[in-house]
């Protein structure tokens, strides 16, 4: 028998051995049932992005859209702080124009990079890459989105009909001996902490953003998606508290 019959030989007497226990074995098995579908991290119980939302993100960004377009107007409609501005802006302000400018491009990376969180780590990173999780990278895909056009559109709405001029550009026309040597910035806007510090920005800008922006990207989520239907939340306002009539007072259940 030559090397390659007697392994073929072999071969055969190994499977005749095996294929009864085998066949056996398949028999007695019961059928086996499909796995289980992995559990989304998005719970039943979590509104799912519906049609409505969708219309309103996309007018609020086509709205956005258009007025990013426009160019801000090249006379600033109203300078100057208010209530409590300059107090904070001397306080707060660096003196050396290089390290104002420094700053400024410091605070550009926060601003550019931190909508990478809410729109590619959490949902298409974490949920999608990571987890497998279609259901939950949609929804909170959508949901992200619905959240930062409805920040940017009231943002950049007034901008444009204040037109609000910027700290360094107002103090650069009250200063220079020649005002068309100062840059015209009539596009002043809320904003964070360290466009104050590089005097771009009013105190009572970082506040304006600091509520518009909590209240688009933590309320309206919470209040149209990540509610409990089965908690009783009840919050009402009343006239009354310590000093009488003269006050309100939020009262309820959280």
């Amino acid at each position: 028998m030559t090397r390659p019959a007697a392994l073929l030989f072999v071969c055969s007497l190994a499977l005749a051995a095996t294929w009864p226990s085998s066949s056996l074995a398949d028999t007695s098995k019961a059928p086996s049932s499909p796995a289980a579908p992995a559990r989304s991290m998005w719970r039943p119980e979590w509104a799912t992005f519906s049609r409505a939302e969708g219309v309103a993100t996309v007018a609020a960004g086509v709205g956005t859209g258009v007025l990013f377009m426009l160019k801000p107007p090249r006379a600033a409609r109203w300078e100057g702080g208010i209530w409590f501005n300059e107090d904070v802006r001397s306080t707060f302000r660096l003196k050396s124009p290089s390290a104002r400018k420094q700053i400024r491009a410091w605070g550009d990376v926060p601003y550019y990079t931190a909508p990478l969180l809410p729109l590619v780590i959490d949902p298409l990173v974490a949920a999608w890459a990571a987890r497998g999780d279609r259901k939950a990278a949609l929804n909170l895909e959508l949901v992200s989105l619905e959240s930062f056009s409805n920040a940017e559109l009231p943002s950049f709405a007034s901008t444009r009909i204040a037109a609000p001029g910027r700290p360094e550009s107002s103090e650069c026309r009250r200063t220079a001996d020649a005002t068309e040597t100062c840059e015209v910035d009539a596009d002043s806007f809320y904003d964070g902490h360290t466009r104050s510090v590089s005097d771009r920005h009013y105190a009572t800008d970082v506040l304006a953003d600091l509520g518009m922006r909590s209240g688009t990207g933590y309320v309206v989520p919470t209040l149209l998606h990540y509610s409990d239907e089965e908690t009783n939340v009840s919050v009402t306002i009343q006239p009354g508290g310590p000093c009488t009539g003269a006050c309100l007072k939020v009262a309820g259940s959280f």
